[in-house]
């Protein structure tokens, strides 16, 4: 399945170069691929730079899983969530 390589990183909590081939999974078609990545870059923490901007587009998802999982990343993703949620 797709989402098997962000189960990977969530498991090796590989640093900041894991998040940017996250960032392309968080608009994928399939609410659980959106939803391990967040989980991903959560993993990651503030060192995932530029994760909030893609992770505030989730707070409007249709499924509530992801949106509730991108409200918990952005609290976990530091002063970056500040800038992404004026904008989002």
């Amino acid at each position: 399945m797709r989402f098997t390589p962000a189960r990977i990183l969530i498991s090796l909590r590989i640093g900041k170069g894991a998040a940017s081939p996250l960032f392309g999974l968080v608009d994928d078609c399939d609410p659980e691929v959106r939803l391990v990545a967040a989980r991903a870059l959560r993993a990651i923490g503030p060192q995932a730079k530029g994760a909030a901007g893609a992770i505030a587009v989730l707070l409007d998802d249709d499924d509530a899983y992801v949106r509730m999982t991108a409200a918990l990343t952005l609290g976990g993703l530091g002063e970056q969530s500040v800038a992404a949620l004026h904008k989002a």
